[in-house]
């Protein structure tokens, strides 16, 4: 998985399946086996990538981090894999099996993928550096920053709004 974020100013993430008969050189301009482009809304995506069974189906599935989406709130999206998969993936025109938003501070410029809780399934583990946080009601720490965990199963909804549904885990900076 390689990541492009500035390409054509919104970001492209290239996929590229291994094999015994690998070559030790490739040109991206030539293609990949799975491509996710950018849209003028997701903007700069592939900055952070992760690969995780998030869903429990045995396949791994990629993670993109597009901090820079939406002014810099950020959002995270979730393209489950699929032994079928090839082409190309355009946010522009389609959407990604799961779009996360919400929770604002430049959501998704840390991504990783393990299983946090011990259940044998990976979960998604979220940076978003410049949040602000008030868990105690004191105040506001201003660009404190929080990290989020959202627990994998084969559940989820196409659409996770943070704001409206917070995450598992929330620890605050």
């Amino acid at each position: 998985v390689v990541g492009a974020p500035r390409y054509a100013s919104y970001g492209r993430v290239y996929v590229l399946f291994g094999s015994d008969s690998m070559v030790d050189t490739f040109d991206l301009s030539d293609g990949a086996d799975f491509i996710v482009s950018g849209s003028s809304i997701t903007r700069d995506i592939s900055g952070s990538l992760g690969c995780g069974d998030f869903n429990d189906d045995g396949i791994d599935d990629l993670v993109i981090g597009a901090p820079s989406q939406s002014t810099n709130s950020g959002g995270v999206y979730v393209v489950y894999g699929d032994v079928a998969l090839a082409g190309e993936l355009d946010l522009a025109v389609a959407s990604a099996d799961i779009t996360i938003t919400g929770h604002a501070g430049q959501l998704g410029r840390d991504v990783a993928v393990a299983d946090v809780n011990g259940d044998s399934v990976d979960d998604l583990i979220l940076g978003a550096p410049y949040a602000d946080s008030n868990p105690d009601g004191l105040g506001s720490r201003q660009d404190a920053g929080v990290v989020l965990v959202l627990y994998g199963d084969s559940t989820h909804a196409s659409a996770i709004d943070l704001d409206a549904h917070p995450a598992d885990v929330i620890i605050y900076g």
